[in-house]
């Protein structure tokens, strides 16, 4: 039997550089190969050439105000409150985030094996004539 020829694998989704509004359809924590936890977020993009399509973006659990998922969730909580005013950030749950809308930057780079790729490389609050909405 001869071996297999070998397939580049193909993005799932294209999408040319730019921002887009997105809404956030699902958020979940998952374990890596090397038992290592990640948070997955997956937004559904509601403009641009793309719409309709999903993209993802993967953090660490880390809440820094430099990290990424910290930057995500404060993006999408936006106008999130309890009866003490602004809800601070370590005690929003993933699940209360899934269906906030937000602008995602898209950037397109190549991995390790060449293979061009659609990346959410950032993701910002909606913005109504300066304040966010």
């Amino acid at each position: 039997m001869s071996p297999k020829p070998s397939i580049t694998p193909l993005p799932r989704h294209k999408c040319p550089d730019g921002v887009f509004k997105a809404e956030l359809t699902n958020a979940r924590l998952y374990l890596k190969s090397d038992n290592t936890e990640r948070v997955q977020f997956t937004f559904r993009l509601l403009d641009g050439p793309a719409v309709g399509k999903t993209f993802l973006r993967t953090t660490s659990l880390s809440l820094s105000e430099k990290s990424h998922r910290y930057q995500i969730t404060k993006a999408l909580a936006g106008s999130m409150s309890d009866l003490f005013g602004a809800k601070p950030i370590e005690t929003i749950q993933l699940e209360e985030l899934i269906g906030s809308k937000g602008m995602v930057l898209i950037e397109n780079s190549k991995n390790r094996n060449g293979v061009k790729y659609s990346n959410i490389a950032q993701v910002f609050p909606i913005y109504n004539r300066g304040v966010a909405a």
